[in-house]
């Protein structure tokens, strides 16, 4: 088996580069010097600014442009949740509160249905062993009630998509991107195999066997390239 090794960066310093750092040393000026005046100089032809600040590294860069963008005390500041902790540090370092956008948070206040309701049920299997870390502040039996308390800011829930759909639309509620979800489900259509169907039935049947994927795509959001495998199944 072989000895794979996966760097996190392959540093690559010329010695070119190693000559002009010498020649720093070398200069007696360790911070503030000719030829730091220089970098800045020619950063800023480079960008076409007025100005530029050569600082010690990128966190002190990132604090000095939350500064400029005036943040303080309770701003807050949205950024991704696959990050580096100097990204979310210098939010921090002016008193701004860093809003993760693509997770929701295991310690946020959980509304679900019942246990051992459908719901309930799906959640646990999508969840699986994490189910037992959430904060789940209330089981409701009513979804529209879950709904309602989502949109007042009570907490987050899992429901079934199709029973969101008005509420996204208007903007409501919002679906978080979280790895593994939507948990998807196979629902059947079946009937009797020598039952004669009411004209209605026939024609509900056909509806959900010819659009049911597409209906299901656009509740889930889903590609259509997976529409295959959620295919309602005609049974008899």
């Amino acid at each position: 088996m072989p000895d794979w090794r996966v760097p996190l960066a392959d540093v690559v310093v010329p010695e070119r580069d190693i000559d002009v750092v010498a020649d720093v040393y070398r200069s007696g000026w360790l911070s503030m010097g000719p030829r730091t005046a220089e970098f800045e100089q020619a950063l800023a032809g480079y960008t076409g600014a007025r100005h530029a600040f050569a600082v010690a590294n990128g966190t002190a860069a990132l604090h000095l442009i939350c500064v400029a963008a005036g943040l303080g005390a309770g701003d807050e500041v949205i950024a991704p949740s696959m990050t580096f902790v100097a990204s979310v540090n210098a939010i921090a370092y002016t008193g701004a509160q860093p809003v993760f956008a693509d997770i929701g948070s295991l310690r946020e206040p959980w509304i679900t249905r019942e246990r051992g309701s459908d719901t309930w049920n799906s959640m646990e299997h999508g969840l699986g062993e994490h189910l037992q870390k959430l904060q789940i502040a209330m089981e409701i039996r009513s979804t529209e009630t879950i709904k309602q308390a989502v949109i007042a800011g009570m907490g987050v829930s899992f429901l079934s998509a199709h029973t969101i759909a008005r509420e996204l639309e208007m903007g409501q509620l919002a679906v978080l991107d979280v790895a593994g979800f939507p948990v998807m489900l196979k629902w059947y259509v079946v009937h009797l195999r020598h039952k004669v169907l009411a004209p209605v039935a026939v024609a509900f049947k056909e509806f959900l066997l010819q659009r049911g994927a597409e209906l299901i795509d656009q509740v889930t959001r889903q590609p259509s390239g997976e529409r295959q495998s959620r295919r309602p199944t005609r049974q008899r």
